[in-house]
């Protein structure tokens, strides 16, 4: 967790959600001078919303009379509060906002969409003007599928929900700066890790792999019960899917044509950090 030394400076996953952020969690948590304090979306976005909201309406002190200036006292406070509620003396620590903030609907109710992508990442970067950014790169029929079959969406709302970041990522002002392939990782653990831990500027440790022998999945809860956390040495067929490709699903997607443009999004965003979209003939797929 952040310590007084390191808040500026965590190392932020930002990806679609069910892209494979809790085995990259899982990773640094292992880490012995690092510290993953999961998803912190909701106390990120939520306190800048307000800060930023409210920047025209409050009495402000003179250091904070100017825009910036009170953007940057916003972006301590921020801070302060993280370290309010998490503390820690480890070197590093690593946090997981993925998808979209809620209060994305606030800017789609107001009609200031486009103005989102620069509000993000302006934030991102009051809030820790030194962080590291990486992004895990899933193939987004699979997201859709995995969306699906554990949030219970349906397949529309899975397109949009991966689109949403897809822009963000995309957006001019991202400083988001490397990408892991999802099967990469599970395919070959150490080359990967090793590649992540060296662009974060973390030294690599034996101990990270362990994150690959069990699995940490977060539990929808039943009616009334809170959410849960299953750590379980996997059985074969969950190592199974684990490591490959849900593609023996993807005849289930109907292949909507906001599904088309994602693919072609994503497409972009493969190339973007040096890969290519395998499997583009999924663009001619349709229901059976």
């Amino acid at each position: 967790m952040p310590s007084c030394h390191n808040i500026k400076s965590p190392c932020t996953l930002i990806c679609p959600a069910r892209s494979g952020s809790s085995l990259v969690q899982n990773i640094f948590e292992q880490h012995p001078r690092c510290h993953a304090v999961g998803e912190t979306g909701h106390i990120l976005f939520y306190t800048w919303f307000g800060l930023t909201e409210s920047e025209k309406i409050v009495v402000r002190s003179p250091d904070q009379l100017t825009h910036q200036g009170y953007r940057l006292r916003g972006g301590e406070a921020a801070r302060e509060l993280l370290l309010s509620f998490f503390a820690s003396d480890k070197e590093f620590w690593m946090q997981k906002p993925i998808g979209t903030p809620e209060v994305h609907w606030y800017f789609s109710a107001t009609k200031k969409e486009a103005n989102f992508g620069d509000w993000y990442w302006s934030g991102l970067e009051y809030l820790f003007p030194e962080g590291r950014f990486f992004t895990l790169l899933r193939d987004p029929c699979d997201l859709v599928i995995s969306n699906m079959a554990y949030f219970k969406s349906t397949e529309l709302q899975a397109w949009q929900s991966i689109e949403r970041v897809y822009d963000l990522l995309l957006h001019e002002r991202s400083v988001v700066n490397h990408a892991t392939l999802y099967q990469d990782l599970v395919e070959r653990p150490e080359e990967e890790v090793r590649r992540m831990c060296g662009y974060l500027g973390i030294e690599f440790d034996r101990a990270c792999l362990k994150a690959f022998e069990y699995l940490y999945v977060q539990t929808p809860p039943e009616a009334g019960k809170p959410w849960s956390y299953r750590y379980a040495q996997p059985p074969e067929h969950e190592k199974k899917t684990m490591r490959f490709s849900r593609r023996d699903s993807w005849h289930r997607l109907q292949m909507l044509d906001l599904g088309r443009t994602v693919i072609a999004k994503a497409a972009k965003l493969w190339e973007k950090f040096g890969f290519e979209l395998a499997n583009r003939d999924r663009l001619t797929i349709s229901h059976k």
